[in-house]
């Protein structure tokens, strides 16, 4: 089964990165994140509170995973935030 994302939605790439990582897919949930902070970083669409938790749960994968270096780095970005 396939499923049609509209180009731009905030919403439905975050609760699908919150699928992968719950699930332990951290590289595929990694890549949904990346799509949402995308949307405010290069297209300056208002996501609300979604660009800060796509980074949080960046963060979070990276923690997983064990990449502490990587999960500190962008901590650090979200509390300059």
């Amino acid at each position: 089964m396939a499923i049609n994302l509209k180009k731009d939605d905030a919403i439905t790439h975050y609760n699908i990165a919150n699928l992968y990582r719950k699930i332990g897919n951290y590289d595929l949930a990694i890549k949904h994140y990346e799509f949402v902070i995308r949307l405010k970083e290069d297209k300056g669409l208002d996501i609300g509170s979604l660009y800060i938790d796509s980074m949080i749960n960046i963060g979070i994968c990276f923690k997983n995973r064990g990449l502490y270096e990587d999960a500190i780095t962008i901590y650090e970005k979200v509390n300059q935030i």
